[in-house]
This record gives structure tokens, C-alpha cells and sequence, in this order.
């Protein structure tokens, strides 16, 4: 979506400008390229493409960037206004949904001209929520919890907001560690939660860490996560927080006024054809194993990119739809 010039801000007044959306935050746009490069890896395996080993090797690093996708659901709830009306409500599902189900259907043709998949199955997958393709699904939860995260904070008067975002936060987060998960990431909807927590934290991030007790909050819930020992899993959640601490803070550091655009389109772009394009390439070029992986990462990176940036200068029409 296009965005208005401003001036560079200084960390106090990103942390005070509640009425517009900063257009300054060069770390945070650092920040999604490479939360999109860590789910870009967390796709690469494949059975056909890749031995049992190298699929091992994948699989030994992912749970390292398991933490990406709630790390998208914290900033997305990071920008989120209160005040949902039925016109930005419209314009919210008209953004995530159009693409959510164009991208499912070209991938199920797709997918479907190669064998891999009935359409009726591309159908059901895209009625469930999961999409077509392990990244779709972000669309459809994203839409649940910001109707849901809106619903709920419209109706609690403001005085009272500060208290009511903190008990939400403890909510979830303990119904998070009640409901068994293999990792962070994913489809499946005992997830919910941690989306949610995410969310819902990127708004609280956002709304009162200007205050120096949320500061000190914000701090202990981070070492306080980090020291839980029995749930792996909760580990990705304090390193996305710490990682969003520094992006938001370094982006005054860098007195950048402008934009980092190409996420969006590469979260919806990188797979699954791509991958597998782009990965029979490098093989054809005499490069297999681990190696084939990692250059097939970082051209998926590149040519969705380039792709992204091409479509939003020839179709600025389209941008909102690319979520940039």
C-alpha cells in the first residue's frame, strides 16, 4: 500500500506517534526480508529433490527460524489501529483474502497439471484455512485475529486498554503452553494462540512501550521466556521479541525516511513451484546435495523479489494484494 513520505523520527516519537503509520522504520523492513528468508528455509525440503540426508540437514536447522511467522503476526499486529468499521473491515478481508485464494488456485493448477494434486483438494484446503501452499494459511489466521483483536479492544474503554491488552496477552499465552504443537509454525489451529500472542504483543509494543514500566515489561518477558526450560518451542517467541527490539530501535539508529519493499510478494511468490524450478535449475548446472538447497534459497530470495518489485512499478495497482 502506498505510503506517504515523512521525515526521519527519532526513537521518542516513534515510540509517541500513535495517529500514523511511521514511514521511517527501515529496521523493521530489514526485519521482514529476513523473516521471509527464514520461511523460504523452512520450505526448501522435498523428498523429491533432495536425499534423506539433506533432508535431515534441513530439518536439524528449521526449528532455528520456527519463530518467523509469528514474528510477521507481531508486526502486523504492531501496525494495527484501534477503531475497526465495517468499511476497514471490507478492505482488510479484500486485502488478504483476494490473494489468499488467487494464489491457492493458480498453485492447485499448477500443482494439479503436475500430478501432485486434485482440485478438489485445492478447494478443501482453501476452505480449512490451510491454503495451497505451507505459507497461505498467514492470510486467513491474520484476518481471523484482527477481527477478533479489533472486536475485542474497540469495546474496553482506553483508560482501561493498557489493563486489558496485558490480561489478553497472559490468557493466550497460557493456553499457548497448554495446547501441544511440534513447533511454531504452521496451519495447525492449536497455533491460534501463539499468532494471537503475537499479535496482540506488536499492539501492546507499539501502544505504551514509551511508557517506562512497559519498557521494564517488555524486558522481563523476554528474559523470562528465554529461561523457560521444558518447552523448546517457547524459545522462538522471545527471539522474535528481542529481534523486533532491535529493528525498532536500530531504525532511529539508521535515520533511514524511506521504505524496504519486497517482502509481501516474496512470502506469497517462493513456493512451492519456484523452489522447484529454480532447485532443477541449479541441478542442471552440476550442483546437488546441501549445496543445492542453499543456492536455491538465495535465488528464490532474489527472483521473487525482482518479480515483487517489477509487479508493484508496472501494476502500483496491485500493491495492497502483494501485501506491500
Amino acid at each position: 500500500m502506498e505510503l506517504l513520505k515523512v521525515k526521519p523520527l527519532k526513537l521518542g516519537e516513534l515510540e509517541s506517534s500513535k495517529k500514523t503509520r511511521p514511514n521511517s522504520l527501515v529496521g523493521v523492513d530489514l526485519l521482514r526480508h529476513l523473516f521471509v528468508l527464514a520461511v523460504i528455509f523452512q520450505h526448501m525440503s522435498s523428498q523429491s529433490r533432495y536425499s534423506d540426508a539433506v533432508n535431515g540437514q534441513l530439518a536439524h536447522w528449521s526449528p532455528l527460524v520456527d519463530g518467523a511467522v509469528a514474528g510477521f503476526f507481531l508486526l502486523s499486529g504492531y501496525f494495527f489501529r484501534p477503531g475497526m468499521t465495517r468499511q476497514s473491515f471490507a478492505a482488510r478481508a479484500k486485502r488478504l483474502l483476494i490473494p489468499y485464494v488467487a494464489f491457492s488456485l493458480v498453485y492447485t493448477a499448477v500443482l494439479g497439471s503436475m500430478g501432485k494434486m486434485r482440485f478438489q483438494h485445492g478447494i478443501v484446503n482453501i476452505l480449512d484455512g490451510a491454503g495451497v501452499g505451507p505459507q497461505l494459511y498467514f492470510l486467513p489466521y491474520l484476518l481471523l485475529i484482527w477481527t477478533c483483536w479489533g472486536l475485542i479492544i474497540d469495546r474496553v474503554p482506553e483508560q482501561r486498554r493498557k489493563l486489558a491488552t496485558a490480561t489478553t496477552l497472559l490468557v493466550v499465552f497460557l493456553v499457548y503452553l497448554v495446547l501441544p504443537t511440534r513447533g511454531s509454525t504452521g496451519p495447525d489451529p492449536h497455533l491460534l494462540p501463539l499468532y494471537a500472542l503475537a499479535f496482540v504483543w506488536g499492539f501492546y509494543r507499539r501502544a505504551y512501550a514509551g511508557e517506562l514500566i512497559s519498557n521494564v515489561a517488555i524486558g522481563i518477558a523476554i528474559v523470562s521466556l528465554f529461561a523457560i526450560p521444558w518447552q523448546a518451542r517457547v524459545w522462538d517467541l522471545p527471539l522474535v521479541l528481542l529481534l523486533t527490539e532491535v529493528s525498532i530501535r536500530g531504525s532511529a539508529l539508521l535515520n533511514h525516511g524511506g521504505r524496504l519493499p519486497g517482502s509481501g510478494g516474496i512470502y506469497l511468490l517462493h513456493t512451492p513451484v519456484l523452489n522447484y524450478a529454480l532447485s532443477t535449475f541449479v541441478l542442471m548446472a552440476g550442483i546437488g546435495g546441501f549445496e543445492n538447497a542453499m543456492i536455491t534459497l538465495v535465488l528464490t530470495y532474489v527472483v521473487a523479489l525482482l518479480m515483487t518489485l517489477t509487479a508493484i512499478r508496472v501494476a502500483p495497482y496491485i500493491r495492497p494484494f502483494l501485501l506491500e
